[in-house]
């Protein structure tokens, strides 16, 4: 008898120290409450606990595989969560979330991480405003910079208008087959219609300049005309050699003689030659320069010819005053 009292004592000393501790509801749907520190190694809210399985709504917080972290549970088969662990604020599969907000400052929206926002995936945009867009296609179009223009984000390769309105579109279009096109619309056009053509310069991937163009074959290629108030040439061997002492300069006769049989001047492109490879200024120009240069020798030559014809006129003439 006398060990049943100390165990009845017992039991009343340690329901008064809980007591003391908790109070609220004794029953299941109740709330019960606590001042003071609860350590518990692991913690879970949900009809199911951990397993979470059939539950509409489940909701855990959880220690979570050894580790101190906090996971949120977004539907009943635990496959995607809310988790915050060591700082970080993780969404989608607890091993390989999709999306991560780093305590260092990184937004990982898929991908890789390294860079400090990165959007994974393939046929993305992201909208800048009502107008702006910045996004990737899938296949050889790969970043396009847009103004009521936006990657297509089912087909590869191809480029939607975001509004409808009168104002068309705009496009910086960068793809590893093209280099880098731009591309220019005004006018009416649809939401979701496909924004193609209407290029209208380009920079191919050797670094040649196309307008006009999509296949320019020099540094600057440009199909139509240029204004310009000036034009700075560089001419290699500029052709003040006709006045060396060793040019050769060609007589008048053969000169004569060549252009009889050929049709153009000595050292001068012919038609057929220009048609074929243009009109290079560079080059032309130098070359009437020569000419010019050959035509004063020939003419200073000529001056030297008349006086000395000259001379002999005048003695004739003295010669036959005096007859």
């Amino acid at each position: 008898m006398k060990k049943y009292f100390i165990v009845v004592g017992i039991c009343l000393c340690a329901n008064l120290l809980l007591a003391q501790q908790w109070s609220g509801s004794t029953t299941t749907s109740g709330v019960i409450t606590r001042t003071g520190n609860i350590e518990i190694s692991s913690f879970n809210i949900g009809r199911y606990g951990n397993t979470l399985a059939g539950d509409s709504n489940p909701l855990s917080l959880s220690h979570g595989d050894g580790q101190r972290d906090l996971t949120l549970f977004g539907n009943s088969t635990s496959t995607l969560h809310l988790r915050l662990y060591d700082g970080d604020l993780k969404l989608g599969l607890d091993s390989t979330p999709t999306s991560t907000f780093y305590n260092t400052g990184n937004l990982l929206l898929g991908g890789t991480v390294g860079d400090r926002l990165v959007l994974g995936g393939l046929k993305i945009n992201v909208r800048l405003g009502y107008w702006s867009s910045f996004g990737e296609t899938g296949g050889a179009l790969n970043t396009i910079i847009g103004s009521n223009v936006k990657s297509s984000t089912s087909i590869d390769n191809r480029v939607d208008y975001i509004n409808t309105t009168p104002d068309g579109g705009r496009a910086i279009q960068l793809d590893y087959l093209n280099g880098i096109t731009f591309h220019a619309y005004y006018g009416n056009v649809t939401a979701g219609n496909e924004f193609a053509g209407y290029e209208r310069m380009r920079i191919t991937n050797s670094g040649n300049v196309g307008i006009g163009t999509t296949t320019p074959d020099y540094k600057l290629t440009v199909n139509g005309k240029i204004k310009a108030e000036e034009q700075i040439l560089v001419v290699q061997n500029v052709a003040d050699y006709v006045f060396h002492d060793d040019y050769d300069l060609m007589p008048l006769e053969d000169v004569e003689s060549y252009v009889k049989q050929h049709k153009h001047l000595p050292g001068v492109p012919s038609k057929a030659e220009i048609d074929e490879t243009g009109f290079l200024v560079g080059h032309m120009t130098n070359k009437v320069l020569e000419k010019v240069e050959e035509l004063t020798l020939h003419l200073i030559e000529l001056k030297k010819e008349n006086e000395e014809l000259k001379k002999e006129l005048d003695a004739i003439k003295k010669k036959l005053a005096n007859e």
